[in-house]
């Protein structure tokens, strides 16, 4: 039975630790990977500089600002006790 990771599902420090240990020639690239719980084509991206973040998927089209906006406009939509459209929202 062979286990598989989730995706995205290890730290960024496990990362790191992982990287460090391959580069001094401690570990080879599989070997760490497994130790480290990391997919082994995930670690194979991190090490070669093909993958710099964990982020998943694109950026929001709403800034932070706009999104905190949205909010507040939404909760205080529900307070006054008015229902709001998807096409408001």
């Amino acid at each position: 039975m062979r286990l598989t990771t989730k995706r995205g599902m290890w730290t960024n420090e496990a990362l790191k630790v992982a990287m460090d240990v391959v580069k001094r020639g401690a570990h080879s690239l599989r070997k760490a990977s497994k130790l480290w719980n990391i997919p082994m084509n995930s670690f194979f991206y991190y090490m070669n500089g093909k993958t710099i973040s964990k982020k998943m998927g694109l950026g929001s089209v709403l800034t932070k600002k706009k999104g905190a906006l949205v909010i507040a406009w939404t909760l205080a939509m529900q307070e006054w006790g008015l229902s709001i459209s998807l096409q408001q929202l």
